[in-house]
């Protein structure tokens, strides 16, 4: 059972038309977010009400509508041609796809922070088909670097998060503002496009009448009493991933070569896009599940029993976890 607190702000019941005339280019803006705001803008007045839902546009919709000021200082420091370049890959994602291409997208923004904290500077802003997301230099060498984020299953609760508080926004969900908290418990993980698409119906269904909502995919309340405390009714896999588990030497090496290695998966994908290009890098974004205690040092031993024949750049992080970037070098 998570409690989800919800905001008590309104949007003015001309928002779509603040949206529309805000312009971006003549706003005091930093020049670093600009590029991002046109793709924010024109996704918000595309799904209108179904805007509010993405994380990423909150807060453009706050700065706009409720005068709330916006940074994102880790960004800064970016060159801004490779900012605009990064934002141009995004195309006319709806929904479910816009936030997961926007993700990908700041995570290759990310690794470039990173990198060139560590000496990496960029060589080429221009991309092309099958070409790496980052082209670097790093003393007087090339070097092509392409970037995967893999996330854990915590991120269900934060996209329930977002949404359910996107709603709370808009003018005509009052009694959703009114609630303080809600608590959900997750019943069955989404495992498609369509399955989240499903489970964002059943939250549809809670946020118009905010009392009780049971379905397949969650159960959601405004009062903790009215969840079911029946655990037959909830998958064995979410009751054992409601608790914390320490995992050995064993079981870490055989949870990352279930997540990472194989068809369509991302450690395989590295390996297969360092065999195009020389001086690969690789850099990949793991998320470790909030519930499950993993030593970093077993994720680096795995890591560096793989033998891979360029250089990774690994930032494990999750929740109530301090982050950390593995630098695996490449089997000599």
């Amino acid at each position: 059972m998570k409690p989800l607190f919800i905001q008590s702000n309104r949007l003015p019941d001309d928002w779509l038309q603040l949206i529309d005339k805000f312009d971006i280019d003549a706003s005091s803006l930093p020049n670093s977010l600009k590029p991002v705001c046109h793709i924010l803008k024109n996704n918000i007045l595309t799904e209108k009400e179904n805007s509010v839902m993405s994380y990423y546009n909150h807060s453009f919709l706050r700065h706009i509508c409720l005068g709330i000021e916006w940074s994102l200082d880790k960004y800064e420091d970016i060159p801004f041609d490779l900012i605009r370049e990064v934002f141009n890959e995004m195309g006319a994602e709806k929904g479910i796809q816009y936030n997961q291409k926007l993700s990908s997208l700041f995570s290759e923004l990310l690794a470039y922070a990173y990198l060139n904290s560590i000496g990496y500077t960029i060589d080429s802003f221009s991309r092309t088909t099958g070409s790496c997301d980052l082209v670097l230099k790093k003393d007087d060498k090339i070097f092509h670097c392409e970037v995967k984020a893999k996330s854990s299953d915590d991120i269900y609760s934060q996209n329930i998060f977002f949404y359910i508080n996107g709603r709370s926004y808009l003018p005509s969900y009052s009694s959703l503002r009114a609630l303080d908290t809600v608590f959900h418990r997750m019943k069955k993980y989404p495992s498609c496009y369509s399955e989240m698409k499903d489970l964002n119906n059943e939250l549809d269904s809670f946020c118009k009448t905010p009392t009780y909502y049971d379905g397949v995919f969650i159960e959601i309340a405004s009062d903790r009493t009215q969840l079911s405390l029946d655990i037959s009714r909830i998958s064995h896999d979410i009751v054992y991933n409601s608790k914390i588990n320490s995992l050995d030497k064993t079981e870490t090496y055989q949870l990352l070569e279930n997540i990472l290695v194989g068809k369509n998966r991302h450690l395989t994908q590295l390996i297969v896009k360092s065999s195009e290009f020389d001086n690969f890098i690789g850099y990949l974004h793991l998320s470790v599940p909030f519930h499950k205690d993993i030593s970093i040092d077993n994720i680096e031993k795995w890591l560096k029993s793989k033998k891979l024949n360029f250089d990774l750049f690994v930032d494990v992080n999750g929740i109530g976890m301090d982050g950390e970037v593995l630098d695996i070098r490449k089997n000599i």
